[in-house]
C-alpha cells in the first residue's frame, strides 16, 4: 500500500513557511508501515488543486491532504475534493458545534460558518494544537 500527501498552500511554493505538516505524517505513516511515494505541494488554486487530487488518484492508494482548511477564502481544499468527488458541500450541525466548541476555548468567536462547510461523506479532523 503506498500513499501520496498532498500540502495545499500558496505559502509553501514560495517558501514562507516550512511543510512541517508533510513531515510528521510521513513519520506516522512509515510507523503504520504504510509507504509514502510522494510529496506534492500545490497552490491555494482551486483549478490546480483538482488537477493534482486527479493525479494521486492515479498513483496511490491513500491520498491525504493537508492545508487549506481555514475560513479565509483562498482556503479551497474542502471544496476542490467535494468539486472532485462530485458531493456537496452543506454545513453540518454537529461540526459546526465543535468547532465553535474549540473557537470559545481559545476565547475567539466564530464569525462565519465557513469551516463547518461539510459533505456527509468526507470528514476533517481538528488537529488539537492550540496557538
Amino acid at each position: 500500500m503506498n500513499a501520496e500527501l498532498i500540502a495545499v498552500g500558496t505559502e509553501i511554493l514560495l517558501g514562507q513557511i516550512l511543510n512541517s505538516n508533510v513531515k510528521y505524517i510521513s513519520e506516522k505513516m512509515a510507523d503504520l508501515g504504510i509507504d509514502v511515494f510522494y510529496h506534492t505541494s500545490v497552490g491555494d488554486n482551486k483549478k490546480r488543486i483538482i488537477e493534482i487530487i486527479r493525479i494521486a488518484c492515479e498513483r496511490a492508494d491513500i491520498i491525504i491532504l493537508t492545508g487549506g482548511l481555514g475560513p479565509t477564502g483562498d482556503d479551497l481544499t474542502k471544496e476542490a475534493l467535494a468539486q472532485f468527488l462530485q458531493l456537496p458541500l452543506e454545513i453540518l450541525p454537529q461540526e459546526q458545534e465543535k468547532l465553535r466548541a474549540i473557537l470559545a476555548s481559545r476565547n475567539i468567536t466564530m464569525l462565519e460558518n465557513r469551516k463547518s462547510l461539510q459533505t456527509s461523506r468526507l470528514f476533517t479532523r481538528f488537529n488539537g494544537i492550540k496557538k
